[in-house]
């Protein structure tokens, strides 16, 4: 699977009440001219959590979340402050992300897939942060829909295996009456990240 179906499929299942049963803007006219339908939303999530634990040779940090929930990982070398850090500094991440699509005929003129994305990270005299903003555009070929399953399979454009998604939201699912085999499904995901390490109080 290419980067661009793997980015695509995780945008469908997460942002579209899509769930994958396969491993692996919305636009649709008759001809070449507008796209007919289409869906937009934004989701934000905001996580706490204190330092639990760190081991600064390794780079590797545990914090336990507002749920009581521990999780722990890498921080990479582009982050600096990481000798700044203590057992009890909070820890906030913020997760916002745009999804839109768009369904249209197979004349319809659609964006090439692509990826933009930009890194922003602390430096040594600073606690840890960093901040990640990207934007990825993908599009896909509709092979067929099954209205009585609430499903649709696609293939990306340049061919490859055919994925098979479960619509799960109202809105999708009433969009999915209008989808036809040959259309095209242009997905297009804005994503930003923040995290950051703030001292104890």
């Amino acid at each position: 699977m290419s980067w661009h179906t793997s980015v695509a499929a995780s945008v469908v299942v997460a942002g579209f009440g899509l769930s994958s049963l396969a491993t692996p803007g919305w636009s649709q006219s008759a001809s070449s001219e507008q796209p007919i339908t289409g869906l937009s939303m934004t989701t934000m999530e905001h996580v706490e959590g204190r330092i639990a634990g760190f081991d600064k040779a390794a780079r590797t940090v545990s914090v336990t979340l507002s749920n009581g929930r521990t999780v722990s990982g890498k921080v990479s070398e582009a982050v600096g402050g990481l000798d700044l850090i203590n057992v009890g500094d909070r820890v906030d991440t913020v997760v916002e992300e745009t999804m839109s699509f768009v369904l249209s005929g197979p004349n319809t003129a659609t964006p090439d897939s692509r990826f933009v994305g930009e890194i922003r990270t602390s430096g040594p005299t600073q606690l840890p942060g960093g901040a990640i903003s990207g934007r990825a555009v993908a599009t896909w070929l509709v092979v067929g829909t099954n209205l009585a399953d609430n499903t649709i399979a696609l293939v990306e454009t340049t061919g490859g295996p055919v994925h098979t998604f479960r619509v799960r939201s109202p809105e999708g699912q009433a969009a999915l009456r209008r989808v036809k085999s040959g259309d095209k499904l242009t997905v297009v995901a804005a994503t930003f990240v923040f995290a950051g390490v703030t001292r104890r109080n």
